[in-house]
């Protein structure tokens, strides 16, 4: 199914500009055996130096793969099994992702070629904030938020130093129409509050649609003045 929306990305993008190049790579982000190697894949495939291409102006990592996980009273857990894997995709494989793309655009720096690198981690209110019936949930976004913060504070540099051309934002798209906020709506254990904020957000329509987040972020890069490690929400 993944494949069947990219492809429809990618017809739109070549029905709105001639200049575009869209390549698209699926692959298992739970799947730590193997996420190495197709992270190596991927970027292989995107190394200008060893395709023979000029450098990329600008390369920019959009983190945003994760899960709901285990829904309900924290102590109601009762599967290590479930916690682990829900850990495992949610917070290794997007620490994983962060640091590949981070480091081999790094490397590609110490060539000579100066690419603009940004990570953006889609971050959560649930990074900041407890909710109680998600703890899972609300834990997988701390580890992420908190691990993109000191990263941005190692890839920083001083008025004295030399730019090293990494940036990196946690950002919170707010609650947003989707199938997460579907299955909120029809999770039975969710906390009463939580469950009628979405429930009234659905019905009276004021859940904000993806497309006007994204045009936000969009927006936010483009004028490249956020504070590197810095959460938007």
């Amino acid at each position: 199914e993944a494949d069947k929306f990219l492809d429809t990305t990618a017809n739109d993008n070549d029905a709105i500009s001639d200049y575009l190049d869209m390549t698209h790579h699926v692959i298992d982000l739970s799947d730590l055996d193997n996420l190495d190697d197709n992270l190596n894949d991927i970027l292989d495939f995107s190394s200008s130096s060893k395709n023979n291409l000029p450098p990329f102006e600008k390369a920019i990592l959009i983190n945003n793969a994760g899960s709901l996980g285990h829904l309900g009273p924290c102590m109601n857990m009762t599967s290590l099994k479930e916690l682990q894997t829900s850990l495992d995709f949610n917070i290794t494989s997007s620490l994983w992702v962060s640091t590949r793309f981070v480091r081999s655009f790094s490397q590609q720096q110490q060539q000579q070629q100066q690419t603009k690198t940004v990570v953006v981690n889609i971050s959560s209110l649930c990074a900041i904030e407890p909710f109680k019936t998600m703890g899972v949930y609300c834990t997988g976004k701390a580890a992420r938020d908190m691990f993109h913060t000191v990263l941005a504070k190692e890839t920083t540099t001083t008025e004295e130093e030399e730019g090293n051309n990494i940036k990196v934002l946690n950002y919170a798209p707010g609650a947003l129409e989707t199938d997460m906020a579907e299955e909120l709506i029809n999770c039975n254990v969710l906390d009463k509050d939580l469950h009628n904020f979405y429930v009234t957000s659905k019905k009276d329509k004021t859940a904000i649609m993806p497309q006007d987040t994204a045009d936000l972020l969009l927006t936010v890069l483009m004028n490249d003045d956020f504070e590197s490690g810095s959460h938007i929400d």
